[in-house]
């Protein structure tokens, strides 16, 4: 019987007999796969997997130099054993007493220690379960005909540093590379489909890995607990990525998810410490509740900037993150999407940050409710609906941009917003819920657009810093308690007719003069028991009108006791005014007012607005 067995000093040699009893060949390993320690007791779901040795009728063990091997009935071989006697590299034969070598068996080289790199021959095409598990070879070469990889086949292989699978295989089986402690670096090959169940879970060392465009689906664990693993592509084919599939890998810093997956693992990229960014794609369907797809997706990552593509349906930063929003910083959410939805982000304590995007038209209800830390929030142009409770009880909230496009504020929008300090509600808006902005302490100011009707009750309630409030032309009624104990409210500027109070409470611990414009109706001495003044600042075109002394001034001419605030600007186009004096006019009932910054000015241009 010829071998091909090489006989150089690093290479096993034929001896003159080598007897393997068939119990021995055929005898059970006690695992398949054998979780140490440093796997910290993470579970290996490892799935059996029949590997094709075709065809299976096989005869009686035979032996050749260190091999042990069974053929078929088509003459070809696989090995079942090798000796442990053997040390130094080996070079498997491609043919053993005659036959092609097709095949190494389950458990068949299987924690060989002496063994210090293996190269397997173009002839093979299966690799079974655990055949090199526990070995201490510092190399594999996988020959250009092996096609399956079995389950645990090169399992807890600590000598291994690098691995490059050939694009030949299209199968490796779960926990194929699990635990291989010192492996650095893992390219897989251009044929592989599906990443097994913890293919290469503890690889403790493992910085870094190439995942082919081929792959459309990788395993739960698969890298769970790589501590090392640095970064990592999810190719443009993938569509499943398992649970706990990237779990622990602590130095991973960021992932961009593509469009092509639809289902996201629970714990997929839990407890990555180190990760700040995350990109979602938009074919991401989330299960909701407390399991399936995105359920703990990013538990316990700890500084997260989140980009959503993604539909947002079932969604809850709660289920993703972790409780409280866990680790998530700073929300991004994509064009594309076209509605937040309901408790989306509520109770994100650590959340700071929030970009809505163009194409979001609503907001749901306790869309960001609670979320303490978030400073400021710009609403796009977009959206046209605002839920209840959307930003209810943002305590950190000290700036909100309303967009052009929303036409209700509801009911506690911005309720308990202690640290809001002025808004500006759009034409576009034509109510304000009840409790609206109820309990904003801090708010100073109120600008209420021209397109308002109605102001519900409570809205305004314990705005105890509220100094100031103008109230849009449109206002017609007026709810209970709206502006109920803003006891720091001084005056309240009225655009239109004198609006409908629902009950005399509306103003109840308000002590504020109410001032109203010329040439509108309704107006008495009073109005919900505050005292009412005509508000009619003019200029008078008189001799004072001009410069003087190298400053251009006017004189105000108006009812007495008023508050004015005089504005200018140099250019018109722009816009922007800068305030030049703001003052209560006495009971002269007329100011004479003049600019020193207007001296060698080639124009300047001025208006007296409300305070």
């Amino acid at each position: 019987m010829q071998s091909n067995a090489r006989t150089a000093t690093n290479v096993h040699t034929k001896p003159s007999s080598v007897l393997c009893p068939l119990s021995s060949v055929l005898r059970p390993r006690a695992s398949l796969l054998r979780p140490r320690s440093s796997v910290l007791n993470l579970p290996f779901i490892l799935f059996s997997v029949l590997l094709s040795l075709a065809p299976l009728a096989s005869r009686a063990a035979l032996t050749e130099g260190y091999y042990t091997y069974t053929t078929n009935t088509a003459g070809q071989a696989t090995i079942d054993s090798f000796s442990t006697s053997y040390s130094g590299s080996v070079y498997i034969p491609s043919i053993l007493g005659g036959c092609p070598v097709i095949g190494i068996g389950n458990n068949a080289f299987y924690g060989r220690v002496n063994i210090t790199g293996v190269t397997i021959p173009g002839s093979v095409s299966v690799i079974g379960t655990s055949a090199f598990h526990g070995c201490a070879m510092a190399y594999v070469t996988i020959g250009s005909g092996v096609t399956t990889i079995g389950n645990g086949a090169f399992a807890n292989c600590n000598g291994l540093t690098s691995l490059t699978i050939p694009g030949n295989v299209t199968t490796f089986g779960n926990g194929a590379f699990a635990n291989c402690t010192n492996l650095t670096s893992v390219t897989i090959g251009s044929g592989v489909t599906r990443i097994g169940d913890s293919a290469f879970q503890s690889c403790t060392s493992l910085a870094s890995v190439t995942i082919p465009a081929s792959v459309t689906q990788i395993g739960s664990w698969a890298f769970g607990y790589c501590p090392s693993l640095a970064s990592v592509n999810i190719p443009a084919n993938v569509s499943s990525i398992g649970n706990y599939a990237f779990w622990k890998c602590t130095k991973l810093s960021g992932v961009t998810l593509p469009d092509s997956v639809t289902y996201l693992g629970e714990y997929a990229f839990a407890n990555c410490a180190g990760m700040t960014e995350v990109t979602l794609g938009s074919g991401i369907i989330l299960s909701g509740g407390y399991s399936g797809s995105g359920f703990s997706s990013f538990r316990y990552c700890s500084s997260l900037t989140a980009t959503f593509h993604n539909n947002l349906t079932n969604f809850t930063a709660r289920n993703m993150f972790g409780d409280y929003g866990g680790g998530l910083k700073r929300v991004i959410i994509g064009d594309g999407i076209p509605s937040i939805p309901n408790y989306a982000f509520d109770d994100c304590r650590g959340l700071t940050s929030v970009n809505i995007g163009v194409g979001v038209t609503n907001l749901g209800n306790a869309a960001f409710q609670s979320c303490i830390a978030l400073t400021s929030v710009t609403i796009p142009a977009g959206v046209k609906s605002i839920g209840t409770s959307a930003f209810q009880s943002c305590t950190g909230l000290t700036s909100v941009i309303i967009g052009s496009g929303v036409t209700s504020i509801p009911n506690q929008a911005f309720y308990g917003c202690t640290a809001l300090t002025s808004i500006t509600i759009p034409a576009g808006v034509k109510s304000i819920g009840n409790s609206a902005f109820q309990s904003c302490t801090s708010l100073t100011s109120v600008i209420i657009g021209s397109g308002v009707t109605f102001i519900g009750a409570y809205a305004f309630a314990y705005c105890t810093g509220l100094t100031s409030v103008t109230i849009g032309s449109a206002v017609t009624y007026i709810a209970s308690y709206a502006f109920y104990g803003c006891t720091g409210l001084t005056g309240v500027f009225f655009a239109g007719h004198a609006p409908y109070l629902e009950a005399s409470n509306v103003f109840t611990g308000v002590s504020a003069t109410f001032y109203y414009r010329p040439n509108t109706s309704g107006w008495g001495t009073t109005l919900g028991g505050r005292p009412t003044r005509l508000w009619n600042p003019t200029v008078r075109h008189d001799a004072s009108f001009g410069f003087a002394t190298d400053c251009f001034g006017f004189t105000i001419a108006c009812t007495s006791n008023i508050p004015i605030v005089v504005q200018a600007t140099t250019n018109l186009a722009s816009g922007t005014w800068t305030p030049v004096t703001n003052t209560m006019l006495g009971t002269s009932g007329s100011l004479y007012f003049s600019d020193a910054a207007s001296t060698n000015m080639p124009a300047r241009y001025y208006r007296i607005v409300w305070p």
